[in-house]
């Protein structure tokens, strides 16, 4: 058996030319205990929580966002069990005041004063996704 044509696969590699100008590994966000269109009851409080991470430096600040993005509060950043390139916990306690639908955003910020962008940048296969987390959810 020809072992070289074993797995028919496109070779990945995420390469400079294709990150933004002056960036290594992009700075990630990454939610972990919210899903899209999550049910809240009014008069509550959420912990909205999840990790973040960068390829060059460390973390210096979490934000969110519970109005789509026209204000930005501080996250809780829990202490850091090595520095730098390693998963940063962060945490945001939310209290839900009235009815109505949520666009719940999250972003981060690095030592080199990197934030996620927007719009993320193309990048074959999608490996290299790093845009401001979105998840709507619902209060009743």
């Amino acid at each position: 058996m020809d072992r070289s044509s074993r797995y028919k696969a496109d070779p990945y590699l995420l390469t400079r030319s294709l990150q933004p100008e002056n960036q290594e590994t992009p700075i990630q966000f990454i939610k972990t205990d919210i899903i899209d269109n999550k049910l809240f009851y009014r008069r509550s409080k959420q912990l909205i929580k999840g990790i973040a991470w960068t390829g060059k430096g460390f973390v210096t600040k979490t934000e969110i966002s519970v109005d789509g993005g026209s204000t930005w509060l501080n996250a809780k950043l829990e202490p850091a069990k090595n520095a730098g390139y390693g998963w940063k916990a962060w945490s945001y306690e939310w209290t839900v005041l009235r009815k109505a639908e949520y666009m719940i955003m999250s972003k981060a910020t690095d030592s080199y004063g990197r934030t996620q962008p927007a719009v993320p940048f193309w990048n074959k296969k999608g490996y290299g996704y790093n845009a401001i987390d979105k998840i709507n959810v619902k209060v009743k």
